[in-house]
């Protein structure tokens, strides 16, 4: 795990950070290969997907503007607050998580680049853990830190599959975590700042503008994961294409 990430510049001097920057608070931005794509799993499934004692590595087939992508999701090895190591996929807190820094990053002066342009936003677990509350999903500091573990530690992998006149062409477009870097200032206190760092396709989005704009406000207020994942599908695939 990084300690340090250092900020190299602010994006939003740039047009592209200025375009990301969303200034009213129940919209946010959505990338959609990213986030259409079904890289999570309900926490309840995880025992009937285990190969003896480890979680299976997941394939699923998806398709995004009639175009077909096969993920693979691989698990995250942790421990809890005992000390006791398990194997966790991403997850609905994941996800969760996951949307509440979107929206954070899409503040002003929130994002930042590092010396390779890399993407960086820096927030505290309390922040994020008010922000959980205020759209009804109350989690612990512990259970966050763990869900921003998870998300540091798993990898997905999307590949665009192709079927050509000579048969299927596999072509990768990334294999990654969400975070890749993920870096606690102080992790005993919430208040203390914490930076991740968004990965390629994530990064390459807000640089090159191909992002769009969500109802975050609905969004974080639906009552599941298979609600969100079709307001996903319907706000790319539909309205966009």
């Amino acid at each position: 795990m990084s300690k340090a990430l250092k900020p190299r510049t602010i994006i939003h001097e740039s047009l592209q950070g200025e375009l990301w920057v969303v200034e009213e608070p129940g919209i946010t931005n959505t990338i959609s290969l990213w986030d259409v794509a079904p890289r999570s799993i309900p926490s309840r499934a995880s025992d009937d997907l285990k190969d003896g004692r480890y979680l299976k590595t997941l394939e699923r087939t998806f398709t995004l503007a009639g175009k077909v992508y096969q993920v693979t999701l691989k698990p995250a090895r942790i421990k809890d607050k005992n000390g006791k190591e398990s194997e966790q996929y991403p997850g609905e807190r994941e996800r969760l998580v996951e949307w509440v820094i979107r929206r954070i990053a899409a503040m002003r002066n929130r994002i930042s680049l590092s010396a390779k342009d890399e993407v960086n936003v820096s927030f505290s677990i309390n922040e994020v853990k008010t922000e959980l509350s205020r759209t009804g999903h109350t989690y612990s500091y512990y259970e966050i830190v763990e869900a921003l573990t998870i998300l540091h530690q798993s990898t997905v992998e999307i590949i665009r599959t192709d079927v050509g006149d000579d048969g299927e062409i596999h072509e990768r477009v990334i294999s990654s975590a969400a975070f890749p870097q993920l870096a606690f200032a102080n992790r005993g206190k919430e208040r203390a700042k914490s930076t991740v760092q968004f990965n390629w396709l994530v990064s390459q989005a807000m640089m090159h503008l191909d992002f769009r704009q969500m109802n975050y406000e609905a969004v974080m207020k639906m009552r599941g994961p298979i609600e969100r994942w079709i307001y996903m599908r319907l706000n790319h695939d539909v309205l966009y294409h």
